[in-house]
């Protein structure tokens, strides 16, 4: 392709410089060759060509040649208005990375997807095109990017591959996690009017089938923050795995938030928290903690919903790990094959039991709404 417009100026610029020397007819073609003219064409033809060779080069090595059908990367800027936003019950994000030097095997980010594509995660992209079409749920990997080149033209590669994956436009690192949750959720909020947006790690099972009908039962408990709730002690140690530097705000115990594993926000409660301003909200150093705290902000319903930490199949579960021993299994590409495999983990009905509460929270919810004339004084 360089080729071709390297040759295609180079005529362009030779065919002018003959014009000025008025030189257009064919019989003084000869004379034409020893013309400062025709040689000032011939150098600017090379050199444009030699600039258009090294832009092409530096385009493939940032981009690593990607093509075909990618996602845009994940910027909150230009949202689209609420009428042009493509409506959706669902956004499933799988949250998936890049796998570091000397990574045990449970931890190789890429087989955790291709596991995932060979079993609930639709593919190829035709497959994966179909589902949303019939139940209005859209599925991707989501990641964000690297430091290391050769892992960004790999994913990249993938990408090209498979067009399934959205790009956030993060570095991925494991304290960045709450930063890139929040890029998500805005991300989804300004680009789809979507009833629900799931979170689920790339080492967890999560029944797809199951979850049109899960969204009919949140959206008529009207739930906004939904998972397996929890509460807990703070650490605060050095060296402890969650431990939380902020520990002196937050006391001796957290409040109740959900298991990071697999959650649902609705719709509703994202677009709060993508209204807010970035270096407006207070982050924590886990990204579990960091929710619950906005969600603490916000009045809205909780919902203990116990079927997204199911340890086994079962006809309710919707997603399956091996809490509290892992987060997420054990040992992901072995046994996600094997749950999939079971015919407890398939859709056998038209229904998904709900599962009673451990923890309930809404009846402290705030009911009683300020007054229309103490909320505009304070608008004011």
């Amino acid at each position: 392709m360089v080729v071709e417009i390297t040759i295609s100026i180079y005529r362009e610029c030779l065919f002018v410089k003959v014009l000025e020397a008025g030189m257009t007819s064919p019989k003084r073609w000869t004379v034409v060759k020893g013309n400062q003219h025709l040689r000032r064409a011939f150098v600017q033809g090379i050199l444009i060509g030699l600039l258009l060779v090294f832009v092409w080069t530096c385009h493939t090595l940032v981009t690593g040649g990607r093509g075909g059908r990618e996602e845009m990367p994940a910027r909150v800027e230009g949202s689209l208005h609420d009428d042009d936003k493509m409506k959706l019950v669902a956004f499933v994000g799988v949250q998936s990375g890049f796998t570091k030097p000397r990574s045990r095997l449970q931890y190789v980010y890429e087989m955790r997807r291709e596991v995932l594509r060979d079993t609930w995660f639709p593919s190829p992209r035709e497959a994966l095109d179909a589902f949303e079409e019939k139940s209005g749920i859209r599925v991707r990997f989501v990641i964000g990017h690297s430091s290391d080149a050769t892992a960004e033209y790999n994913i990249d590669i993938e990408q090209q591959r498979h067009g399934d994956i959205l790009r956030l436009d993060i570095v991925e690192d494991y304290l960045s996690l709450p930063y890139k949750i929040l890029t998500f959720l805005r991300y989804v909020s300004s680009h789809f009017d979507t009833q629900y947006i799931v979170k689920v790690d790339d080492d967890v099972y999560f029944s797809l089938d199951r979850l049109p009908y899960a969204v009919l039962q949140w959206t008529e408990k009207e739930a906004d923050y939904i998972g397996c709730m929890k509460r807990g002690q703070v650490f605060t140690q050095p060296g402890q795995r969650w431990r939380e530097p902020q520990h002196p705000l937050l006391g001796d115990g957290y409040y109740t938030h959900v298991w990071g594993c697999a959650y649902s926000v609705s719709g509703r409660a994202a677009s709060f928290i993508s209204a807010i301003p970035i270096g407006s909200l207070r982050f924590l150093n886990n990204e579990d903690t960091t929710i619950g705290a906005w969600m603490l902000a916000f009045n809205v319903t909780y919902f203990d919903d116990r079927r997204l930490c199911s340890t086994s199949c079962t006809p309710y579960s919707l997603a399956v790990y091996d809490i509290p021993t892992c987060a997420g299994l054990c040992e992901p590409q072995t046994k996600m094959k094997e749950l999939f495999r079971q015919k407890e983990c398939q859709l056998t009905s038209d229904e998904v039991p709900l599962l009673s509460e451990i923890i309930q929270v809404n009846a402290a919810r705030s009911q009683q709404l300020p007054p229309e004339q103490f909320v505009k004084d304070v608008a004011s």
